[in-house]
């Protein structure tokens, strides 16, 4: 795995043009679910997912073109990714106006939340963005920002379902992320 991640990585960075010297982060073992990111300015950021004696983390590492920073753990709780190995578990990323990052996932409690930072790696303390309590599958986050920096976010949530922890019927659920406040609302309840 850490073999593919890898070439992906090579292919990534002659893809945006970064030098062929880069100094990449350091990468522990039981890393899953890479991505890469250009930014605006040029830069790459990096986020994946880290298996450790906790649970499961996300990171991310940024460069301009020269070395990356240290890998820095996004999620403000140890251990509490989704350790789930399907792809389309895997984090959504997002860069913004303002050099703004937001990263949003599954939990271990299957609550879909979010972190919003900066390309340097500091990130707020996470929000769940699904206003639902219980043992509910939410699951497949998509995440982007507008102009104005207000994070957008989408993803299957069976909340109506019967069973629980069933993954069917599931609704799509919109999340809106501004200045701190998040609505929330069902796309296709009807």
């Amino acid at each position: 795995m850490l073999r593919f991640f890898l070439s992906l990585l090579v292919a990534m960075i002659a893809s945006v043009g970064v030098a062929s010297a880069q100094s990449f982060p350091e990468f522990g073992p039981n890393v899953s679910q890479p991505q890469v990111e250009a930014t605006r300015d040029g830069g790459l950021l990096f986020v994946w997912k880290q298996r450790g004696p906790d649970g499961s983390d996300l990171f991310i590492s940024y460069s301009d073109g020269g070395s990356f920073s240290a890998p820095m753990r996004i999620n403000d709780v140890a251990g509490s990714v989704n350790r789930s190995p399907i792809d389309e578990m895997r984090a959504s990323v997002s860069i913004g106006p303002d050099d703004k990052v937001a990263v949003a996932w599954t939990d271990r409690g299957f609550d879909i939340r979010a972190a919003i930072g900066d390309i340097g790696g500091r990130f707020e303390p996470s929000v769940k963005l699904n206003q639902t309590e219980g043992r509910v599958l939410q699951e497949f986050p998509s995440i982007s920002f507008d102009s104005a920096g207000v994070l957008h976010a989408v993803w299957l949530d069976p909340r109506v379902a019967q069973r629980e922890r069933a993954e069917e019927p599931a609704d799509l659920y919109y999340a809106r992320v501004e200045d701190g406040a998040i609505t929330e609302r069902n796309l296709t309840a009807d």
